[in-house]
């Protein structure tokens, strides 16, 4: 069993409609490691990981849900 709890984040990508409209939709957040800071407000959330638009979904099940799958069967 795990001794803590892990938070991992999965950024969606950005979309059509967001990428033709003001600069501000595609800029609101800021990521800096295992960071993300919030445009408008400033804050900062810290996750484990931080799994970008571009991950495929068996690569997010493989650092996330395997291991949680392992520690049941084991």
């Amino acid at each position: 069993m795990a001794d803590c709890i892990r938070v991992f984040v999965r950024l969606r990508p950005v979309s059509n409609s967001e990428k033709a409209g003001p600069a501000s939709a595609t800029s609101c957040l800021s990521i800096d490691g295992n960071t993300v800071r919030v445009g408008s407000t400033g804050k900062r959330f810290s996750f484990n990981e931080i799994f970008h638009g571009d991950v495929a979904q068996a690569d997010v099940f493989q650092k996330c849900g395997l291991p949680e799958v392992a520690d049941v069967v084991d």
